[in-house]
């Protein structure tokens, strides 16, 4: 059986959910949370609308340089530049913190691929 390792970075709120199932003796209801587990991160990844288009545009709305976006997200500003220049992805993680950062601000994100402000 061939085999393919898949990393993902998993929002909090979903390895808390997790815990708690894993606090039940039962190893099937473990297996059904593993799963539940693995696929809420997988929509949330597919879900995400957010393009490094939608990231540069949304900095640039609101006035914020780099190196602002980046400490506010928790991320160097050298991977936001390679994520919005096209040349590096992002993990889950550093996604999620840059949407979370870019709403608080002010701005929405649509699923064509475009940014609304609130």
């Amino acid at each position: 059986m061939k085999t393919k390792e898949l990393r993902l970075t998993i929002p909090m709120d979903l390895m808390e959910k997790f815990e708690a199932y894993k606090s039940e003796a039962n190893f099937s209801t473990i297996n059904k949370a593993a799963v539940h587990l693995l696929g809420a991160a997988l929509e949330t990844a597919q879900g995400m609308p957010l393009s490094s288009v939608q990231v540069r545009a949304a900095r640039v709305f609101l006035s914020w340089d780099r190196a602002g976006l980046a400490d506010r997200a928790g991320i160097s500003s050298a991977r936001l530049a390679a994520f919005e220049d096209g040349a590096a992805g992002l993990d889950l993680t550093a996604v999620l913190a840059l949407k979370s950062v870019l709403e608080e601000g002010g701005v929405a994100f649509t699923r064509a691929g475009g940014i609304d402000p609130m």
